[in-house]
């Protein structure tokens, strides 16, 4: 059951994330920000968060892959399923 309800809080990110993406090699904290003009995806958004003190997460979306680092979306997102 946790981890489905850790899917669904995962999906009700997509819309903050999509907003903060990063390239996969850029690790950075300093998140790269997409216009309102940028396409959503149109399939699922899933995200993996690797560590919540530093807030690195991977986001997977189709067939790419983003690492993001929002220590705040991250903290948001553990709350969101506990």
């Amino acid at each position: 059951m946790r981890g489905a309800a850790g899917l669904a809080g995962a999906g009700l990110a997509a819309g903050a994330i999509t907003g903060a993406m990063t390239a996969p090699a850029a690790a950075s904290s300093r998140p790269v920000r997409r216009s309102a003009d940028d396409a959503s995806p149109a399939g699922p958004v899933i995200v993996h968060v690797r560590d919540v003190t530093s807030g690195e997460m991977d986001v997977f979306a189709g067939t790419s892959h983003a690492r993001l680092t929002d220590p705040a979306l991250a903290a948001r997102l553990v709350r969101g399923i506990s």
